[in-house]
């Protein structure tokens, strides 16, 4: 059963998305022009690629850092900035949070064209089946119009 899951809506990083890519992980902070991404990033492309989804990191990977997501008390949370331009990379993001354990933290926009001006971002937290879930009630491709 799904825990509390908190659902707000986010500004945008200071990061910019990567034409022609339907996903990219991007950092939790920029110092010095370099991406600061938590461990996690690097799982979290290896599975979109997996589930075949054009992902990459907003930087190049000699100017990233990396770093690890611990929760106020030392609880192990999964930490991701993801934004998608397509629904099968919303979907296989979905897919992957259901499969995590512990508490996920995840801010997540979408792009529904190519220029940005249906852009949104939220961050949704809480148990991973939750969050889970709380992508499909939010999921900007269901019930769209393609007239």
């Amino acid at each position: 059963m799904s825990g509390d899951v908190s659902i707000t809506e986010a500004s945008p990083p200071p990061v910019a998305w990567i034409p022609g890519r339907t996903a990219v992980v991007l950092p939790d902070r920029v110092v010095a022009g370099r991406g600061e991404y938590s461990y996690d990033a690097v799982t979290a492309v290896e599975e979109l690629f997996a589930a075949g989804v054009t992902a990459e990191f907003a930087h190049p990977l000699d100017q990233c850092d990396w770093s690890d997501a611990r929760g106020p008390v030392g609880d192990i949370v999964f930490s991701l900035i993801v934004g998608v331009a397509s629904s099968a990379a919303w979907d296989a993001v979905r897919a992957m949070i259901g499969r995590r354990s512990g508490h996920v933290r995840l801010k997540i926009g979408y792009r529904r064209d190519p220029v940005g001006a249906q852009e949104r971002w939220l961050e949704i937290e809480g148990d991973p089946k939750g969050v889970a879930s709380a992508l499909d009630r939010v999921n900007p491709w269901q019930n769209v119009d393609n007239s």
